[in-house]
């Protein structure tokens, strides 16, 4: 049994001669010769050490940087999905901002009022000023916190009594 140095991983064909009827002898044969034709050739076709190191580095880098991908396809947002929960957390900001700054106008304007009214009520006018304030400014109904009662005319009624 002969084979050819030609680089080929299966030998050719061996032609059995008719005498020989033990096909299942031969198969195992046919096996064990193939095997060791197949491990001549990887053997003459092997790597080096350091290309196989290399390779298998590729490799393992290739799968973890797959892994990683996977993972983060599950957490990661695209820029467009980040960019419109940016919009609206800045809208949020923008109106808590705009609710400050109603309120701290709000409140400096009811303090000025506040004061305005006790100051007022601190100040009370005299009578002889109270009428100089009423000849000056009209109606007594445009002045605030100024009440005046007015009298009311007694009605009188006698009840007779028909015979």
């Amino acid at each position: 049994m002969s084979f050819t140095d030609n680089n080929t991983k299966k030998r050719p064909l061996k032609f059995v001669s008719e005498g020989i009827t033990d096909l299942e002898t031969q198969k195992v044969r046919e096996q064990i010769e193939q095997s060791k034709f197949e491990a001549e050739c990887k053997r003459r076709d092997r790597k080096s050490l350091r290309e196989q190191l290399r390779s298998n580095a590729i490799n393992k880098q290739k799968e973890y940087h797959q892994l990683v991908k996977e993972k983060d396809g599950f957490n990661r947002l695209s820029q467009a999905e980040l960019d419109f929960f940016q919009k609206i957390e800045d809208d949020e900001r923008q109106k808590e901002e705009e609710l400050q700054q109603y309120l701290k106008d709000k409140g400096i304007q009811f303090e000025q009022r506040k004061s305005e009214i006790t100051n007022s009520k601190k100040e009370v006018p005299k009578d002889d000023e109270l009428n100089l304030i009423t000849k000056k400014t009209g109606p007594q109904e445009n002045l605030n916190g100024i009440i005046k009662k007015k009298n009311k005319p007694k009605i009188k009624m006698k009840l007779k009594k028909l015979p």
